[in-house]
């Protein structure tokens, strides 16, 4: 008798969770799901228990079909999935998240750990970040996207954005974008808030998949930037994707 058994639970994100929080959240996902996998949870490995193991004494596997004996056995055996099920919820409700962040954080810092923690360096992966004023502000000087980062030896092949607010300054402002620390504007060169390109609706950045218009790739863990010259922003709201590879 082989019995399936359901996969465990999708970890509920909290709407809190950004960023670095949610791909640590994502990769426990995945960890959580690797066990279930590995601990029999595709086919139930307790089938091929000895009679009597598993259930009540007196009450043989073989008379599974007969009359009366094959719901006290599905009862029993769901409450023996459902004991260990809850054993398995309560461990895991034991381990600090703040523990979890800490053990990734220094994995990241590990050099040796990137392509464990980034996935495969020969795929193209994508990203997504994001600049909103009600969040970030808008003064002038340089500020972080909310969002997914890049690896260490990364380059962004390919760039877009969506301007869901259109940017408002009461001077001069212009806007770039970039990656930290290597390739500040290597996004977009700064532009005028009210130019045409910054106007409601998509727009391409200048890494177009042509290797001419890559950005440099970089050379620690960086974050996608903003940045704000000349005079603040009153307004505005951008979200950006990216394809990127690590070499």
């Amino acid at each position: 008798m082989s019995i399936k058994v359901n996969p465990p639970a999708q970890i509920r994100m909290s709407d809190a969770f950004t960023g670095r929080q949610l791909r640590i959240m994502e990769r426990l996902q995945d960890i959580v799901f690797q066990l279930y996998r590995r601990t029999g949870g595709s086919d139930d490995a307790i089938s091929t228990l000895e009679n009597g193991e598993l259930y009540e004494s007196g009450i043989e596997l073989d008379n599974y079909n007969e009359e009366g004996f094959g719901e006290d056995i599905e009862l029993s055996y769901r409450h023996d999935v459902e004991e260990r099920l809850e054993s398995v919820e309560n461990s895991l409700l034991d381990i600090g998240f703040s523990d979890i962040i800490e053990r990734v954080e220094e994995l990241e810092s590990d050099a040796e750990m990137s392509t464990i923690l980034y996935e495969s360096e020969s795929a193209i992966k994508s990203g997504y970040a994001a600049y909103d004023f009600a969040l970030d502000g808008g003064t002038i000087g340089t500020i972080n996207l909310t969002g997914d980062i890049l690896p260490d030896n990364s380059t962004i092949i390919s760039a877009w954005y969506e301007v869901l607010t259109a940017f408002t300054s009461a001077g001069a402002a212009t806007v770039s974008f970039g990656v930290s620390t290597d390739d500040t504007t290597g996004l977009k060169a700064a532009t005028a808030y009210n130019d045409a390109a910054y106007s409601s609706g998509y727009g391409d950045f200048t890494p177009d998949y042509s290797s001419a218009n890559f950005t440099t790739k970089t050379t620690a863990v960086r974050e996608l930037i903003m940045t704000i010259a000349t005079a603040d922003l009153t307004a505005g709201k951008v979200v950006v994707w990216f394809d990127y590879i690590t070499s």
